[in-house]
């Protein structure tokens, strides 16, 4: 199951009461490429998820199991798995969704073809287990990569959902932590602090199974008040691009005039 050669890509499956999502989870291990590595993560430890999954691949040399007590905070957790990637790429991958075959083949495709980008990410059809529908969620509003990045970033935060991209792959050079402020969509400032930096690439042909049930971490968040969330995309603007001196100035002014 493991080539000679390192992996180029890494896959973050942070786990937490993971046995309702035992199918799921194997369908990622089993669609994910032969030459990458898969870090399975517990921190809570609430059921045996990790000892079914390891007892199931305990030949799949791709894959490590790690446990480790902790808070449930997904941003914590998902923060000790980055520092753990050395690999060229990598993808946060949660546990309940899914992803048709060839998905990652297609994202690490269109970042060898395009050196620039930061982060390759496809599409999303929502899947609606309590009403039982499938639906596509929007793609992106503009053609990327015409624009200094930080004037997309803002663009995208303004009329789109920058959550969608975080569960695409993203080059090394762009491997930084989750905010810890706000607690709520700190996904999509992640993304937004990562296209400030660089571009975007939406690959069509990579599609993403996402489900929506009673149990999402997402249902209980808040959005920002709108004077909030000025204020914290401003202090991702000020520190993401403080070496590049004129670009944050053009940033800071643009968000201003919103």
């Amino acid at each position: 199951m493991k080539s000679d050669s390192p992996p180029r890509l890494t896959i973050l499956m942070p786990i937490h009461r993971g046995l309702k999502w035992i199918s799921s989870i194997t369908a990622t291990i089993d669609r994910s490429p032969v030459d990458c590595r898969i870090i399975v993560s517990d921190i809570t430890l609430l059921d045996n998820t990790l000892d079914i999954l390891e007892q199931r691949n305990q030949r799949d040399r791709r894959i490590t199991f790690r446990r480790k007590q902790g808070a449930a905070d997904w941003r914590i957790h998902v923060n000790e798995l980055l520092t753990m990637v050395d690999s060229d790429f990598f993808s946060i991958m949660p546990q309940d969704d899914e992803f048709i075959p060839g998905y990652y083949e297609s994202l690490l495709t269109a970042l060898d073809s395009n050196p620039s980008a930061g982060l390759a990410f496809g599409v999303i059809d929502k899947l609606d287990l309590n009403k039982n529908e499938k639906s596509r969620m929007p793609g992106v509003p503009i053609p990327l990569g015409q624009k200094p990045a930080w004037q997309e970033a803002i663009y995208l935060d303004q009329h789109w959902n920058l959550g969608i991209p975080y569960r695409g792959v993203v080059r090394q050079k762009w491997n930084q932590p989750l905010p810890m402020f706000p607690y709520d969509f700190a996904d999509q400032i992640w993304v937004f602090g990562i296209a400030l930096q660089a571009c975007l690439i939406e690959v069509p042909t990579a599609i993403y199974l996402k489900k929506y049930h009673d149990e999402n971490t997402h249902s209980t968040w808040t959005p920002l008040s709108g004077e909030t969330r000025q204020e914290v995309l401003r202090n991702e603007i000020k520190t993401k691009l403080a070496s590049d001196p004129a670009a944050m100035h053009n940033a800071l002014q643009e968000l201003n005039q919103i």
